[in-house]
């Protein structure tokens, strides 16, 4: 008897989560971006907000928040609600980066105070190196830039 009634308030919760979840989204949907617009991450979100718009059926509104590296948006994404109506489309940046330079300075990490939703795209990182520069491979260049 027990495990039935266990069963029936778990069996409860999820349909109370799935009507919830039936309602989403109600209303427009902010999309935090750390960056000035016309940059990499800005034109991603914007090539993919008509599609998601007319697929969601409400504003899917695009939020330039430049500044401070990307931690402002990171900040104001964290500070939230966490009800899926304030997203933020971070990058290497905002992801990996400035929790490792910035972490005595941020209120907030994109690593830990948020939840990863999906992967927008996918942009291969390079080091590159002048013709005078004697390095081959990255080991040697981390060596020749010490």
């Amino acid at each position: 008897m027990k495990s039935f009634v266990t069963l029936l308030i778990g069996v409860y919760f999820l349909l109370q989560s799935a009507a919830v979840a039936a309602d989403y989204p109600s209303r427009p949907i902010r999309v935090l971006i750390p960056f000035a617009p016309g940059g990499a991450t800005d034109i991603v979100a914007r090539m993919i907000e008509p599609k998601v718009s007319r697929a969601l059926g409400q504003p899917f509104v695009v939020d330039n928040r430049a500044g401070a590296a990307g931690n402002i948006a990171v900040d104001l994404a964290a500070q939230a609600q966490p009800d899926g109506y304030t997203l933020l489309v971070g990058n290497i940046s905002t992801n990996s980066i400035n929790p490792l330079l910035f972490a005595d300075k941020m209120k907030s990490s994109a690593l830990k105070d948020l939840t990863g939703v999906t992967l927008l795209v996918s942009i291969p990182n390079l080091i590159l190196g002048g013709p005078t520069v004697p390095a081959k491979t990255l080991k040697e260049a981390i060596a020749y830039a010490k």
